[in-house]
């Protein structure tokens, strides 16, 4: 007897972890502008930098143009929804850029592309759950800005691919660990 009232207490206990709640409009956008900006700045990080690959390059200015495309539609969203916006990146974000401005060459290429490629799957799940939301013009940006975000996601992941397969030619060099 006590063991099923213990497994009916942690069965109550993890049953709200186990519900999840459903993405609203204002959830979808404060969330969407807050990671746009962060993209942005991160597409910027590899603007100015001559000795990074050039396929880093092209991942850093899709994702920086992309993003900055998308600014006016979200501002429109918010807008629309009545949803307030903060002007600051998360601090997850600006620990992450700093992280990153202390790195260079190969290992700079490898953590960067790790992190836009697992951000870039992030942003995809977020923009699919979206595309449920009940608010139409939410929805509608969710569904149209998907092609977008997969297909810088291809560019990162075709950019990585190479890397890895230049860190395998070159002898003395360690390979990058797998995209988690």
């Amino acid at each position: 007897m006590r063991t099923v009232a213990l497994i009916a207490a942690s069965l109550l206990v993890s049953a709200p972890a186990l519900a999840q709640e459903k993405l609203t409009a204002e959830d979808f956008v404060r969330q969407a502008v807050e990671d746009n900006r962060a993209d942005v700045e991160f597409g910027r990080m590899v603007r100015n930098d001559p000795a990074l690959p050039p396929g880093v390059h092209q991942v850093g200015r899709m994702l920086e143009r992309s993003s900055t495309q998308m600014n006016g539609a979200l501002a429109k969203l918010a807008q629309d929804n009545d949803v307030r916006l903060g002007t600051s990146l998360a601090e997850q974000d600006r620990q992450m850029i700093q992280r990153l401005s202390q790195m260079q060459g190969a290992e700079f290429t490898r953590e960067y592309l790790q992190f836009v490629i697992n951000d870039l799957e992030r942003d995809i799940k977020f923009y699919q759950d979206a595309v449920e939301v009940e608010a139409p013009d939410v929805s509608q940006f969710a569904q149209e800005t998907l092609p977008v975000l997969q297909t810088t996601l291809a560019m990162a992941e075709k950019v990585w691919e190479e890397q890895v397969a230049q860190a395998e030619l070159e002898p003395g060099r360690v390979e990058p660990p797998p995209a988690e």
